[in-house]
């Protein structure tokens, strides 16, 4: 078998994969094992970026399978690639099992291929090991980026680990990384999540002061954030920010405005946002009803329980045991 075939195979796949036409790359790969034609690390690891272009995720791993097990080296590119498709399929144990091959093979993986390795790690809701990635990182002084800290944040949101959070962006202020809308997100809902309702707030407000962008998910949790912490007029103030931003307000924004009316007190301006929310585009729901209820019998306003509850049948919505409960102690 000529050598040449195999190098002018490899060299007119490269240029198919960085063209876009990776499905030309994968059919000269199968015109290449039709011919038996010998493959190497460059027509393997161009192949495997086709397959990463076309979302064949399982096909990339399946050849760095053959790879590892037959007499074709492998190398950076290789594993990064694979610990990518690793990530977008969910395999985070996979991913760690190459990961550890790589550092075996006495290959240093890359900032990229450290990245996509804790967020596998991240969307398979092991934020332990993405924290010990991220010290890895560390102590081999590979460089950690804005991608490495919103994946390890968005990995201790899932864990509810709050604290954690905090300290990895004390440390994004120290290693001198910007943070963006999903890193401050992320934090702010690890604290929620957490019933740290003040430091979500405080993290709502340190997004305002550097003017990092703020999005229906930044005003979910700081709203949340306001309910939980008893402060029902910071809540209205982030609701009227949220509308002046021109940011979408769904059903679960209405909700927590009218549940931080009525904790605070607040009956007719709960009644208010709940005619709100039901004379515009959302639907009420039994909880944001219930809560309504709950603020009329807060002000002892009998008539306008009885008038929601009303309104429930109107709309066909069967009232639950603790809408009616709320209506019977407003009488």
């Amino acid at each position: 078998i000529s050598k040449t075939d195999t190098i002018t195979y490899s060299a007119t796949m490269n240029a198919c994969q960085k063209g876009g036409a990776w499905d030309a790359a994968l059919w000269l790969f199968r015109a290449m094992l039709q011919n038996r034609i010998e493959s190497n690390t460059i027509t393997l690891n161009t192949v495997i970026g086709a397959c990463e272009k076309a979302d064949d995720w399982e096909r990339a791993l399946l050849l760095v399978s053959e790879m590892s097990n037959g007499n074709v080296e492998v190398d950076a590119i290789t594993f990064s690639v694979a610990i990518g498709a690793c990530e977008k399929l969910g395999k985070w144990e996979k991913a760690l099992q190459l990961f550890t091959l790589a550092s075996r093979s006495n290959i240093l993986p890359g900032t990229i291929t450290f990245n996509s390795t804790i967020s596998a790690c991240e969307k398979g809701s092991q934020w332990e090991k993405s924290l010990q990635l991220v010290g890895l990182m560390g102590h081999s002084k590979v460089r950690l980026d804005i991608v490495t800290f919103n994946a390890a944040i968005s990995s201790c949101e899932k864990g509810a680990e709050w604290d954690r959070a905090l300290e990895l962006i004390s440390r994004m202020a120290q290693d001198k990384v910007q943070l963006d809308t999903i890193t401050l997100n992320a934090a702010a809902s690890a604290c929620e999540k957490a019933n740290r309702w003040q430091e979500a707030l405080r993290l709502f407000s340190a997004m305002v002061q550097r003017q990092v962008e703020v999005d229906a998910i930044t005003f979910s949790v700081a709203i949340t954030g306001g309910v939980g912490a008893g402060e029902w007029a910071q809540t209205l103030q982030l609701f009227s920010m949220m509308v002046q931003s021109k940011v979408e307000v769904e059903r679960i924004h209405m909700s927590a405005v009218i549940s931080a009316c009525e904790k605070g007190g607040e009956w007719e301006k709960a009644l208010l946002f709940y005619s709100a929310m039901t004379h515009g585009m959302l639907r009420s729901d039994l909880i944001s009803l219930s809560v309504a209820i709950s603020a009329c019998a807060t002000g002892v306003k009998w008539e306008s329980a009885v008038q929601l509850l009303l309104t429930t049948a109107q709309d066909r919505v069967e009232p639950s045991t603790v809408a009616l409960n709320a209506a019977i102690s407003a009488c």
